[in-house]
């Protein structure tokens, strides 16, 4: 925080700073060698590596290379060495959601890209880790914005709408379907992130609509 000239965690529990008042360093070194000095609340030179969060990261890692479907929270503990009960707590304490939760957003993004690289759609079903095609069509409106056939096409026939605004790590842009929410990315550049919106949704029609969407960009936020 330039206003202090302190550098913190980014999970630090101390108030939020302006965006305007804030700069990103790679570790401690860097932000002690342009004169910031460390915070005494999330003391941010201490041991990343502490064991919760090594647990949350080899938590991480399972469900990452579990491509075939969400793993179990007893299957977790066996592959990390742990118990399920503390798998549950650590991961969602670290984390900030639950395994399944992560599982299931992981599972969403591997069907997201299977759907972009071609793939028809029963074949993306099964490749991200689906087992019944009518489980991800009950909640495709609700997590893409729109059918997963719209999706593949680019979002043909589809109406965005999108809106920007400051967050705590940049600049964040929200667009939705009149079906819900269909992209949200993080960035520091408007225009970037504008292109990377109609880049996923080429053949959508896409307008800024920042009143339109405040209450949802408020939530994201």
């Amino acid at each position: 925080m330039r206003t202090t000239g302190i550098f913190c965690r980014p999970s630090c529990a101390s108030r939020r700073p302006k965006r305007d008042n804030v700069a990103f360093f790679d570790g401690p070194g860097a932000a002690r060698a342009a004169g910031f000095r460390a915070c005494k609340k999330c003391r941010p030179e201490g041991d990343a590596d502490a064991p919760d969060v090594s647990l949350a990261r080899k938590v991480a890692e399972a469900i990452d290379n579990a491509d075939d479907k969400v793993p179990t929270l007893n299957e977790l503990a066996a592959a990390t060495g742990s118990s399920a009960g503390r798998v549950q707590r650590v991961f969602t304490r670290v984390m900030g959601l639950s395994p399944r939760a992560y599982g299931d957003a992981r599972r969403e993004a591997r069907f997201r890209r299977r759907l972009k690289i071609g793939d028809d759609i029963a074949g993306a079903l099964y490749e991200a880790g689906y087992g019944a095609p009518s489980r991800v069509y009950e909640s495709a409106k609700r997590r893409l914005g729109m059918t997963p056939a719209t999706y593949k096409k680019g979002g043909a026939g589809a109406h965005i709408r999108y809106a920007l605004a400051d967050c705590a790590l940049g600049r964040v842009i929200v667009a939705a379907t009149g079906s819900g929410i269909c992209f949200v990315g993080l960035g520091d550049d408007d225009e970037k992130l504008e292109t990377e919106l109609r880049t996923d949704f080429p053949a959508a029609k896409i307008d800024r609509d920042d009143s339109g969407l405040g209450a949802w960009v408020k939530a994201v936020v």
